[in-house]
């Protein structure tokens, strides 16, 4: 991965985090994959899901889901806005489809070490 280290270690542990806290049953999996350009991150959940019209408005600096569930667990709503400025400061980006009662996937995007160095180059 072409990013910082520290950045993405710490948007994965948000994502991660977010994922355990919301899942009172089932599991959480993580999985990497390399595409041609990106190394692609997805943390997956069978928590209680994102409604679909709130999908991106969690991006949104102290947003929050309006549920009991959301109040129990607490937080401030920042974890997820500072994730998607830190992917996006990274070249990359931050994604999430969710089915409500069945989970969420988080989709962490970011250049390949390789694709990097091929820009720099030409």
């Amino acid at each position: 991965v072409w990013a910082d280290r520290v950045r993405i270690r710490q948007i994965l542990f948000n994502l991660v985090g977010n994922a355990i806290k919301f899942t009172k049953s089932g599991s959480v999996r993580i999985t990497v994959r390399i595409d041609a350009d990106t190394v692609v991150f997805e943390v997956n959940d069978e928590g209680s899901g994102i409604p679909a019209a709130e999908l991106e408005s969690i991006f949104d600096p102290f947003y929050q889901v309006d549920s009991s569930a959301t109040r129990h667990v607490g937080g401030t709503g920042m974890g997820l806005a500072i994730s998607r400025n830190f992917a996006e400061l990274n070249g990359g980006k931050l994604t999430v489809t969710s089915t409500l009662g069945e989970g969420s996937r988080f989709t962490l995007t970011l250049p390949s070490a390789d694709a990097a160095k091929f820009k720099e180059a030409g």
